[in-house]
């Protein structure tokens, strides 16, 4: 085990060399003529596994080494990897600044993560303005996801003037680029007639082309539309079965819509207080306010037992 220290966005990396003595230094020195791009490729097989055993730490140092070289790609991953703590020690601010090289570098999926942490606060204070310029230039540059969240931009006119029409554009282009959450949000703009005209049957295909993909959220839309009747032939079956998916996957949402039909017995299920509790409960611990109301009441009524 090796100990080097490194710059400022890259210090104290550790890794396992392969072996000692003359053939590490052969090893190293092979390593030493390798392009950005063949570093890149080495840091990807050891981040998956590809014929070597997955190795997060020396994923992290080709990536650095590739990095350093200015290539885009590798500085884009390595702001994944100090943001997840993939490999390395977590590090939002190292990861705003290869974020920030990789997007310089026009990089369009490292433009994207620039508006996401403008957006949310990663490594930097919000800006919902910077947010939007960072996510117009991946949209524009054609990275899908960008293009849902300049979408979002317009829609709740945060960082832009609000324009749902415009939303509408850019939802669309996200989703026929195959983006799952273009896809969903391009659905819930024809289920609420938001900047275009009310289409319940357009909802649900979007939905449905969203929920192929695994996408929680589609699958919690899916819910009320089979439980609504919105552009689908009412269904109970469906109706909790989508429920179930999406809160099994983490969808305050859906916990909270199955704690309404527990609640009230409804989509087929049996009034259960306790258990529309449970689900309120993990609903309310994820923010839901509605979920948080709704478990207040139950405990001011007593028909809930407080949770240990």
């Amino acid at each position: 085990m090796e100990n080097r220290n490194r710059s400022r966005y890259g210090n104290k990396y550790q890794w396992t060399r392969p072996a000692q003595g003359k053939q590490a230094s052969g090893w190293e020195n092979r390593r030493a003529k390798l392009t950005a791009e063949e570093l890149f490729s080495e840091a990807l097989r050891y981040e998956r596994g590809e014929r070597v055993e997955k190795n997060g730490r020396l994923a992290a140092l080709f990536l650095l080494r590739a990095a350093k070289k200015g290539y885009g790609p590798a500085q884009m991953r390595l702001g994944l990897h100090f943001e997840k703590g993939a490999g390395i020690l977590k590090d939002t601010a190292k990861a705003f600044y290869w974020y920030g090289r990789a997007a310089r570098n026009q990089t369009a999926e490292a433009q994207y993560h620039m508006g996401r942490c403008y957006r949310d606060g990663i490594g930097v204070e919000k800006d919902f303005q910077k947010a939007a310029r960072w996510f117009r230039l991946a949209a524009e540059n054609g990275q899908a996801n960008a293009q849902c969240c300049y979408g979002q931009c317009f829609e709740t006119g945060k960082g832009l003037p609000k324009n749902l029409r415009e939303a509408v554009r850019w939802y669309e282009r996200s989703a026929l680029n195959g983006s799952a959450s273009g896809q969903c949000s391009l659905g819930g703009m024809y289920r609420w007639g938001s900047g275009v005209s009310k289409d319940y049957e357009k909802a649900v295909y979007w939905y449905r082309k969203a929920a192929q993909q695994q996408f929680p959220r589609a699958w919690c839309e899916l819910g009320i539309c089979y439980e609504c009747g919105y552009g689908v032939r009412k269904d109970d079956i469906q109706a909790i079965g989508y429920y179930q998916m999406a809160a099994d996957k983490g969808s305050h949402e859906a916990m909270y819509r199955l704690g309404c039909c527990y609640d009230f017995g409804k989509c087929g299920v049996r009034q259960d207080s306790r258990e529309a509790a449970k689900w309120y409960q993990k609903s309310a611990e994820l923010g839901n306010l509605y979920a948080q109301y709704r478990l207040g009441l139950l405990y001011e009524q007593g028909l809930a037992v407080p949770a240990d």
